[in-house]
């Protein structure tokens, strides 16, 4: 993947030197106008003309923040990015006070050239800005899939976790495909009415690979393009302009993400041998005489196909998690399992949602897997739209405001001081039976304000209903004593462990029973 280094300064040499002056002296034009007696927040001393560019690392990004927080005493940090505004918010204070108290002004998203323009990921509304487009797709996702909503996709989830759990039974060592099979499967089929029987199905593999785009692609601070946007007119064979050609080649899956699952309903229903499902229902309630009709069109079409972005990848990352979480704290995993076995064991019958929100340990697990290793480390990035001042601070009008989650769920202050240790009962009260309720909830990866995920709700019941019937009939261990369990994690913006090995073996011959009478029966 090729990405911005000082090397790529070589090629276009009158052109890029114009640009860059041209960025400098509208950096300077902004520093004239700034309110006046106000600074911006502190940071690391920038380059001429380039900024800041050359100090984010490729990896791990989000622990420099931290690092630079420490150093200049500030929860809020400015960078210069080739003349971009760039805030980050360290804190959950921070981000609290700006994204959401004052969400009028901090809801938009920043121009993103190369996940939206080039790549193509301008339908999903995730990453469009604040507007009436937003809108709309927002609404029509969570009257489909939002908190009120969840309980309409339990016997899905149910369906596509008991399949899960024959696969892991039959075929252990592949969990991490397995578990990216039931999320995308979940989705097709509550959303299109699609029953995917194999991992090599074309909805899968192709979603999979566009989502493979945007987590590479969505942070709005890995490609060069993204602070200049005029890059993205430059063809594609010129030398340093190899993001185009990586954008055309991702391009084909972001774009038939959303059409083509769309597309299947639609001739279904055509047929008259669409199954029922949350497509179904928003098309057949159109008025195909409506002046709007395909535009209406449009907007079930975009909102759907975000609701795999949503729900798909971000569930696996935090599947994985659970797998090595487990196997690397044996002790909580047992006393997981017994949180468990005290509930469903006189029952004869693996969990379901008639137990939700009654297994305390359960829920601080789940809610402990959600902070000790975020699935967004650093939030997708919002854009203000007038200046403002945060504690003496001048932010100014369009800037890039990212929060640091990782930076937050590490706060000794919220979290204690063995944030970087996996311990549920950091959400449990002094008794250790209930959830604390003064406690955050560990959920900072999914948003704040206005662009919190509409999906969140789903996505917690699904790794909930993943991690308490994992437990109730499997016991996961290391795959071997060397090492020390250290697993590194990707930096996009979606993050994921690296490939890693477990040891997953039925807890009995009853698991066993459990599992296969689960999905013969289809519960």
């Amino acid at each position: 993947m090729e990405k911005f280094t000082i090397s790529e300064l070589g090629w276009v040499k009158p052109t890029a030197a114009f640009l860059l002056v041209s960025y400098g002296l509208a950096t300077l034009a902004r520093a004239l106008t700034r309110r006046k007696g106000l600074s911006l927040p502190p940071g690391p001393p920038p380059l001429p003309l380039i900024g800041n560019i050359l100090d984010i690392p490729a990896e791990d990004y989000w622990l420099k923040y931290m690092e630079w927080s420490e150093q200049y005493g500030s929860d809020v940090l400015y960078l210069n990015l080739l003349g971009q505004d760039f805030i980050v918010l360290n804190s959950l204070s921070a981000c609290k006070e700006l994204l959401e108290k004052r969400s009028s002004i901090y809801s938009s998203r920043p121009i993103m050239p190369m996940v939206n323009d080039l790549i193509g990921f301008d339908w999903m509304f995730g990453f469009m800005p604040y507007g009436d487009e937003w809108k709309e797709r927002r609404k029509l996702f969570t009257q489909s899939f939002g908190p009120s909503k969840v309980h309409l996709h339990r016997a899905h989830l149910l369906k596509h976790n008991r399949i899960f759990l024959l696969r892991l039974l039959e075929d252990p060592e592949h969990f991490r495909d397995h578990a990216r099979m039931a999320a995308g499967a979940f989705v097709l089929e509550a959303a299109y009415g699609i029953d995917v029987k194999s991992p090599d199905d074309i909805f899968i593999t192709g979603a999979e690979r566009a989502l493979l785009a945007m987590s590479a692609s969505g942070t709005a601070a890995t490609y060069v393009v993204d602070f200049i946007p005029i890059l993205k007119h430059l063809p594609s064979w010129l030398p340093g302009a190899g993001f185009k050609r990586e954008a055309r080649l991702w391009r084909h899956h972001v774009e038939a993400m959303p059409r083509d699952p769309f597309k299947f309903v639609e001739d279904s229903l055509k047929r008259g041998d669409a199954k029922p499902c949350v497509a179904t229902q928003l098309i057949q309630a159109l008025d195909e005489g409506d002046a709007e009709y395909e535009n209406q069109k449009a907007t079930i079409r975009e909102s759907l196909g975000s609701v795999y972005v949503g729900a798909s990848d971000t569930t696996v990352s935090s599947v994985a998690t659970f797998f090595l979480a487990m196997a690397q704290n044996p002790e909580i995993q047992k006393k997981s399992q017994s949180a468990v076995d005290r509930v469903v064991e006189a029952e004869g019958r693996l969990p379901d949602f008639t137990h939700f929100q009654k297994l305390p340990y359960i829920e601080a697990v789940v809610r402990e897997l959600l902070r000790w290793k975020l699935v967004a480390p650093m939030a997708a990035p919002h854009s203000l739209i007038q200046d403002d001042v945060y504690k003496s601070f001048h932010i100014p009008q369009g800037a890039t405001v990212t929060p640091n989650c990782f930076a937050i769920t590490r706060d000794p202050t919220l979290y204690g001081p063995n944030a970087d240790l996996f311990d549920p009962t950091r959400f449990l009260d002094a008794t250790q039976t209930e959830i604390n309720p003064d406690m955050p909830m560990g959920y900072d990866t999914f948003g704040f304000g206005r662009r919190m995920c509409p999906g969140m709700e789903l996505a917690i019941e699904s790794i909930w209903l993943t991690v308490v019937s994992t437990l109730a009939v499997f016991d996961i261990a290391k795959a071997g004593q060397e090492g020390d369990g250290f697993v590194k994690y990707t930096s996009g913006l979606i993050s994921h462990p690296l490939p890693f090995e477990v040891k997953i073996t039925p807890r009995s011959k009853e698991a066993e029973d459990w599992i296969r009478s689960s999905v013969v029966a289809g519960v």
